[in-house]
């Protein structure tokens, strides 16, 4: 997965790629309202901030890949007889319940990105 992304490129996720329909800046939502207080083109301090969030959400998505396939192989040898019922729920619940703290991480760092205005439209 993406381990390494430039504060342009991190940008980027929050901006609009190619031509922006004109109904997209018409639709006023908590985001845009963020947008309009916080100045992430111009405001460098914000941009490491928003670009350390970033990475962090990187890092959270990157490990949930990760249980995810490990999890995976478990569930196939389950299938396959290889592993007892016993033990494979214990890896399901264990797995679950990482995969919930780790969506619940990754969901309060979008939220938090949200509100200090990381993801409003920035130019090149």
């Amino acid at each position: 997965m993406i381990k390494n992304i430039g504060l342009i490129g991190i940008m980027i996720i929050g901006s609009c790629v190619g031509p922006c329909r004109s109904s997209q800046t018409n639709n006023t939502t908590p985001t845009q309202s963020v947008a309009a207080t916080s100045d992430l083109q111009n405001d460098v301090s914000l941009q490491h901030e928003c670009a350390r969030m970033f990475r962090e959400i990187i890092e959270v998505q990157d490990t949930r890949e990760q249980n995810r396939v490990e999890f995976e192989k478990t569930r196939h040898a389950f299938n396959d007889g290889l592993v007892a019922r016993e033990i494979f729920s214990v890896a399901s619940n264990g797995w679950l319940s990482e995969e919930n703290r780790l969506a619940t991480t990754a969901a309060n760092l979008y939220s938090t990105g949200r509100s200090k205005g990381c993801f409003q439209k920035v130019t090149q």
